[in-house]
């Protein structure tokens, strides 16, 4: 017989940065560029101390023809719960070795898109929850719980950020582009230059409009971009960018289901056990 328990479905999604390398990289050698990784995580105790809330959308469907979505904070870190009215599992025409037909967990479609200032998200492909499923079967949300640790979605990769006339603007992870003439290659093809090299690019710092003449860059930074005749006076800066801004509609993954979109709440409603943790303190 089997037995079937409800549990409510409260889950965190947030990101941890990679330990400080001292050792600094010789002017001809490429600095590090390693990436930040993005954790879900079902148990509070899994979280470790230096986790970071981060401006996102998870999406999952509901097994109903519902797609559910969860727009994350990047203030603090909270869960968002799948309650007892979702189901976790369908009915799936899959079979296992004997030929019997098996359940198909929904965390399989769970989705996440997110963003980070001077990043760019980079999701694990195939999915890590996906992929474990179509392995193993069974309960993704067991397994969370079980495995004592956070299973990682994707990375967030370093990058550079250029600025260039008409409001184009391009971020570039930097272990593809932090090289200044790899950097010049991808820069030419994205404006369409006649000169594939880039050279005729003139590169500045965003900040300081210093001339850009090193081989490597080292690391997160924003630069303008002038192609010949242009000025770089006529290059627009954004404004600032608002830490607490939702993740914009258009980036919000998952396709509406049949039944549509229901966003979960982060916060607790009243009555409810799904109180928020804190970002740890550093």
């Amino acid at each position: 017989n089997d037995l079937l328990v409800a549990v409510d479905a409260r889950l965190f999604v947030f990101y941890t940065d990679p330990e400080i390398e001292e050792e600094e990289a010789a002017e001809d050698e490429s600095p590090l560029y390693d990436p930040s990784f993005v954790w879900l995580a079902a148990d509070p105790a899994h979280i470790p101390d230096d986790a970071k809330p981060l401006r996102g959308c998870v999406a999952c469907p509901d097994g109903s023809g519902c797609l559910l979505r969860a727009k994350l904070s990047p203030k603090r870190l909270a869960p968002f719960e799948l309650g007892r009215s979702t189901s976790t599992t369908v009915a799936s025409p899959q079979q296992d070795a004997f030929g019997k037909a098996k359940c198909s967990c929904l965390f399989g479609g769970m989705l996440l898109n997110c963003s980070r200032e001077d990043f760019v998200w980079k999701p694990k492909d195939p999915s890590p929850l996906a992929e474990r499923l179509a392995e193993l079967g069974g309960c993704e949300l067991l397994r969370l719980f079980e495995s004592g640790c956070p299973v990682a979605l994707g990375v967030l990769k370093p990058a550079v950020t250029v600025h260039a006339a008409s409001d184009r603007r391009f971020i570039l992870p930097l272990d593809a582009c932090g090289e200044v003439s790899e950097l010049r290659l991808r820069l030419a093809e994205e404006l369409g230059e006649a000169d594939s090299s880039g050279a005729g690019l003139e590169l500045v710092e965003a900040g300081n409009k210093k001339p850009l003449t090193c081989k490597f860059l080292e690391g997160p930074m924003h630069l303008l971009c002038a192609r010949p005749g242009e000025a770089l006076k006529d290059i627009n800066l954004p404004s600032a960018a608002d830490d607490a801004q939702e993740l914009p509609p258009e980036l919000e993954p998952g396709s509406p289901g049949e039944n549509g979109v229901r966003y979960l709440e982060l916060e607790a409603d009243i009555g409810s056990n799904n109180k928020p943790v804190e970002h740890p303190k550093a």
